[in-house]
């Protein structure tokens, strides 16, 4: 099997690369790279400070740490477009001001294997339903 290869740069001095925080996580914890005050129904695209370089046959996904996620009323999700800035996209779905802090664990880096599919299209006649 080929080993995959992932290479994380740091565009900060201050910034975190991303790790796994127990042996059996499926993620990589994430952190922002500033300071979030986000007003209700709000949204937002954080800095990372990092960016990332990954295997072809490899997709990454960032998702929102469920204990962020539930216990503040926030939307977090992201993704990886090869070798730019990871940001991670926020919104504001309560109706309380959202605030965290710089350095704080926000999201979970996954890594999905890539597959590529063959789609078939099939025509169907149209009907009248009226």
């Amino acid at each position: 099997m080929k080993q995959a290869t992932v290479i994380f740069t740091k565009l900060t001095l201050d910034s975190t690369i991303p790790c796994r925080h127990s042996k059996g996580a499926a993620g990589y914890d994430m952190y922002c790279n500033e300071d979030i005050k986000l007003q209700p129904g709000d949204h937002i695209s954080v800095s990372t400070g990092i960016k990332c370089e990954i295997s072809s046959h490899l997709f990454g996904l960032v998702l929102g740490r469920s204990g962020v996620s539930s216990k503040n009323g926030v939307e977090i999700i992201g993704y990886i477009k090869n070798n730019e800035e990871i940001k991670i996209e926020i919104t504001n779905c309560s109706n309380m001001l959202f605030e965290t802090s710089k350095n704080t664990r926000i999201a979970q880096l996954v890594f999905l294997k890539r597959k590529n599919l063959e789609f078939a299209t099939e025509h169907m006649n149209m009907i009248d339903l009226e």
